[in-house]
């Protein structure tokens, strides 16, 4: 009798990515934002400023925390020109541009299928800076504490690469405002209160 013989086969090995990966995006943008100005306790009034719709362009590093869970460092950059104030159209000879820089970490949940897309829901919070330049004397700028609230699909279209499209609630809140025409005077306090409707497409790449 023949003894059975046992080969053991060559498995290929199969390149599986580490978690991290990197996304560049560009969308719309459309925002509104409000700007009080406070004179003394109880006293002043508010500017009301919309946004013609404008462009996001921007970047995110990030990695798998857990499964199903990943976290990211995002930068973006954001312009549109002013279309109101108090209500009143900007008249066609005036141009003033609003540009916006943005930091946020972000937290997204995956829910994961066997498909190749991927439904996923998020957060972040970070640092925001929006300059209103053009038209006017000086420019006018308002930083402070910014976050958002996201959601989106991720689209397999290749190994380790991935369309993302999604949508993003962004909020600009209580930022201090200054201009460089001169600081307010004494008791007079300036902040600025802004909300962007963001609608992007991206690539993302594993690695």
């Amino acid at each position: 009798m023949a003894a059975d013989l046992v080969v053991d086969e060559p498995v290929a090995e199969v390149a599986v990515p580490n978690g991290f990966y990197a996304t560049f995006f560009a969308g719309g943008s459309w925002a509104s934002g409000d700007t009080t100005i406070d004179i003394a306790p109880g006293v002043g009034f508010v500017i009301e400023t919309d946004l013609d719709a404008g462009f996001i362009i921007g970047g995110a590093i990030g990695t798998t925390l857990q499964p199903n869970l990943r976290g990211e460092v995002e930068f973006s950059y954001i312009q549109a020109d002013v279309d109101s104030i108090f209500g009143s159209p900007v008249p066609d000879d005036v141009s003033l541009t609003s540009t916006g820089f943005n930091l946020l970490g972000n937290l997204w949940y995956d829910f994961s299928n066997d498909s190749g897309f991927t439904p996923y829901v998020g957060a972040g919070v970070g640092y925001g800076t929006v300059e209103v330049s053009g038209d006017l004397p000086g420019e006018v700028t308002a930083s402070g504490l910014l976050y958002q609230l996201g959601a989106g699909v991720k689209v397999d279209v290749a190994d380790n690469i991935a369309l993302d499209l999604g949508y993003r609630y962004r909020v600009l809140s209580d930022a201090d405002t200054t201009t460089d025409i001169g600081a307010p005077p004494p008791g007079v306090d300036i902040t600025t209160d802004a909300v962007n409707h963001i609608v992007q497409a991206g690539v993302t790449f594993g690695f």
